[in-house]
């Protein structure tokens, strides 16, 4: 007696999707957290020290942004 098995290559799979979203909450909390980090160090220093390292205050948060995307990607 033969038995077959056959998977399906195509439609909903619960457990598939559960994981990716796991994966984009981690993501998301990981950019969080960049962003958090790089903020509060840039914050921290002084307009000199901003001025020293070719930045304004002003730039604070595109900074950051830019650190949150690119340590999620790279890591």
């Amino acid at each position: 007696m033969a038995y077959t098995h056959t998977n399906q290559a195509h439609g909903f799979h619960f457990g598939s999707a559960v994981m990716r979203l796991f994966g984009e909450a981690k993501k998301a909390y990981a950019r969080q957290a960049a962003y958090s980090r790089t903020y509060r160090e840039l914050s921290e220093m002084s307009d000199h020290e901003l001025d020293d390292i070719g930045l304004t205050r002003g730039m604070i948060h595109d900074i950051a942004f830019q650190a949150s995307r690119s340590d999620v990607n790279q890591g």
